[in-house]
């Protein structure tokens, strides 16, 4: 196997991210976005972009995450099939992060500290959303918008709505790819193996 270092690559595959990610926030117009791959249990794919909201421990395990509605289209996707597929594109970084993992719910208590640290505009337009489903027009969104903030202009937050909050994303492989001249990419995958340990391979680009 080359030199990892050379590429900021460790054994630890969570901190070898860290390490990109910082890189990126120097550089990136918008590091945070990352594309979300799921599908449903007959496997009809749907891909958009979501925030990374961080690396989570819990229970002595390292998850990926981010929030939504748990109604909306991934939610549904997420709750029939919970394998989906993450990437991470940084154009300046000259680099790419994607992997694969299971998903399942954060916490409500962690969901809902995370709600109301939200701006209080942030969490009405959340509260209100009915994500992926029909919507009339925006002036309807915009009246239900302005008839919570109104409901709620006495209080510092919004009461949290219990279909809205985090996932977390187990990490079964991940791959850091760098590009090269003349496409003459580098690719080291880890692939976590039964005893939680990781493998690393450099792939074909």
């Amino acid at each position: 196997m080359d030199n990892l270092e050379k590429y900021e690559i460790t054994s630890d595959p969570y901190q070898t991210f860290e390490t990109w990610f910082q890189k990126a926030l120097t550089l990136e117009e918008n590091p945070h976005a990352m594309a979300l791959a799921t599908s449903t249990k007959d496997g009809v794919p749907t891909v958009r972009t979501v925030l990374f909201k961080g690396i989570k421990e819990q229970d002595g395990v390292k998850y990926f995450s981010f929030v939504t509605n748990y109604e909306s289209r991934k939610g549904q996707d997420i709750s029939e099939n919970p394998h989906v597929a993450l990437s991470f594109y940084w154009h300046k970084s000259e680099r790419q992060v994607s992997l694969r993992g299971i998903a399942t719910k954060m916490k409500q208590e962690d969901s809902k500290i995370y709600f109301h640290s939200r701006a209080k505009e942030s969490q009405a337009a959340s509260a209100i959303s009915r994500q992926s489903s029909v919507v009339s027009d925006r002036d309807e969104l915009v009246k239900k918008y302005n008839e919570c903030l109104e409901r709620f202009a006495d209080q510092d937050v919004i009461d949290y709505p219990e279909n809205w909050g985090g996932y977390l994303i187990e990490v079964s492989t991940i791959e850091f790819f760098v590009y090269g001249e003349f496409r003459l990419n580098d690719r080291f995958e880890f692939s976590k193996a039964n005893d939680s340990s990781w493998q690393i391979k450099r792939l074909s680009p």
